[in-house]
C-alpha cells in the first residue's frame, strides 16, 4: 500500500479568504444599489463614453427611459435648452476640470412635455489606485427648478420694493 500526503491548508484558506471576499463585495453593491436606487436626485457612473450605471431617478427627472441612455450616453444634448449647450461644454473645458476631473454646471432641460426643468450636474473621476488613471467617472444631478423659481420671484419682489421705495 502506497499513500501520499499533501497539506492543502494554504489552498483552503485561499478559497475561504475569496469566498468571504466575494461576498463582502456582493453585499456592498446591494448596499450602494439600494441607496442609488432610493434616492430622488440621479446618481450614474460612467466608463469613458459608457453609460455603465444610472439610477431610477433619471427617468422621473428628466422624462425619459434609461436604456435609450444607455445606448446614447450623449443623448443629454438632446435634452438639453440650446442656451445651455455652450455653457455645458465651457464647464467641460475649465481649468479644474482638466487639473481634477471635478465638473460642475447649472442648465435647463427640456422635457418631452416641453416642462423645463434646472438642473445642477457634479462629477469626479473615480482613481485606479494601482494605475493612478481616471478608471470612472460618478456624478449627480439635482433637479433645482424649485429653487430657480423662488429666486426669481424674491428678485421680482425685490425689484418691485426697490420700483415701491423709488416712487415714494
Amino acid at each position: 500500500v502506497l499513500g501520499i500526503g499533501r497539506d492543502i491548508t494554504k489552498r483552503k484558506n485561499a478559497e475561504l479568504e475569496l469566498l468571504n471576499a466575494k461576498e463582502r463585495i456582493e453585499e456592498s453593491e446591494i448596499k450602494f444599489r439600494q441607496l442609488a436606487e432610493n434616492l430622488n436626485d440621479v446618481v450614474w457612473l460612467r466608463n469613458g463614453d459608457q453609460i455603465v450605471y444610472i439610477n431610477p431617478a433619471f427617468e422621473e427627472m428628466f422624462g425619459i427611459s434609461r436604456e435609450v441612455l444607455y445606448e446614447d450616453s450623449n443623448l443629454l444634448y438632446e435634452v438639453m435648452h440650446p442656451e445651455d449647450i455652450q455653457k455645458y461644454q465651457d464647464a467641460l473645458n475649465t481649468k479644474e476640470f482638466f487639473e481634477t476631473g471635478k465638473f460642475y454646471c447649472e442648465y435647463r432641460i427640456i422635457r418631452p412635455n416641453n416642462d423645463i426643468r434646472w438642473i445642477i450636474a457634479k462629477s469626479s473621476p473615480i482613481i485606479d489606485t494601482k494605475g493612478n488613471q481616471t478608471t470612472y467617472r460618478v456624478g449627480i444631478a439635482i433637479d433645482i427648478t424649485l429653487l430657480k423659481n423662488i429666486e426669481k420671484e424674491l428678485i421680482a419682489a425685490k425689484e418691485k420694493a426697490e420700483e415701491s421705495d423709488r416712487l415714494k
